[in-house]
């Protein structure tokens, strides 16, 4: 087994602990690179075997629409994002990175 196999694994059982992806979201969603957060979705989609149509199903927004979303063209809106957290069961939280006047 290669070592890019068995990270692999080992991120897919990370991802089956909600925990874990409640603090991996929070750091992707903090980055610079929105990519990195629809990756992730693709990430725990397919270690949670959640169907992508199912997850469109559960976020409320049209198969097509998804797929377009997690493209590497995909660049969704405010509310795309808050729907496909609610779709994977989980939600936004503000976190304090510095404080404003300091």
């Amino acid at each position: 087994m290669s070592n890019t196999e068995s990270w692999e694994n080992v991120l897919t059982e990370d991802l089956l602990n909600d925990d874990y992806v409640a603090a991996y979201l929070s750091d992707v969603l903090n980055d610079s690179d929105p990519h990195l957060f629809l990756q992730m979705v693709r990430r725990i989609a397919k270690a949670r075997k959640i169907p992508l149509a199912r997850l469109a199903k559960q976020a409320g927004i049209r198969r097509e629409s998804l797929y377009h979303v997690l493209s590497e063209k995909g660049n969704p809106t405010y509310s795309t994002l808050v729907s496909l957290m609610d779709g994977l069961g989980f939600g936004f939280a503000a976190i304090v990175k510095k404080r404003v006047g300091q």
